[in-house]
């Protein structure tokens, strides 16, 4: 409780607030609205750290956000199937996919959102998850079909 993050002074045109914020952390900033659709789908392993979005003048323009840290991993890409390369610090980490494959039977029927272990930034989601998100009219996500997905923004 307590945190606070405010608009960048770098960028005075970027005055939006989504539902889905992003940041130049590229951390999971949620609003409220998004954090009751997420609970209300039953993910176990979300972890939610409370801050307040203020504006370039420093008022609070967002009071119920929070960054969202899911936990744990599955183990679900197939490494055999993926074209990828290994990153060169974190060397038990994917640096870089080209093709994404999946290993769907490693994948637990109770994960519905979830980090990979081969690489933790990359976050995937069911199509209930995302169809949730549709319905309830969140903003501010982008979704990638994951199989054959190159790892580039489209």
């Amino acid at each position: 409780m307590g945190g606070e993050v405010s608009f960048s002074d770098n960028y005075p045109e970027h005055r939006n607030l989504y539902d889905f914020q992003p940041n130049l952390m590229n951390g999971h900033l949620v609003s409220g609205k998004a954090r009751n659709v997420i609970d209300a789908l039953g993910v176990t392993n979300a972890e939610w750290l409370p801050v307040v979005v203020k504006n370039h003048q420093g008022n609070v323009v967002g009071p119920d956000y929070a960054f969202l840290n899911l936990l744990g991993a599955e183990d679900a890409i197939d490494m055999a199937r993926s074209v990828y390369k290994m990153d060169h610090i974190e060397k038990d980490q994917i640096g870089r996919i080209k093709k994404l494959a999946l290993k769907y039977d490693a994948i637990s029927p109770q994960a519905k959102m979830f980090r990979c272990t081969m690489e933790r930034r990359l976050i995937l989601i069911r199509e209930d998850v995302h169809a949730a998100f549709v319905q309830a009219g969140l903003t501010g996500f982008k979704v990638y079909e994951a199989e054959g997905w190159n790892g580039l923004e489209l």
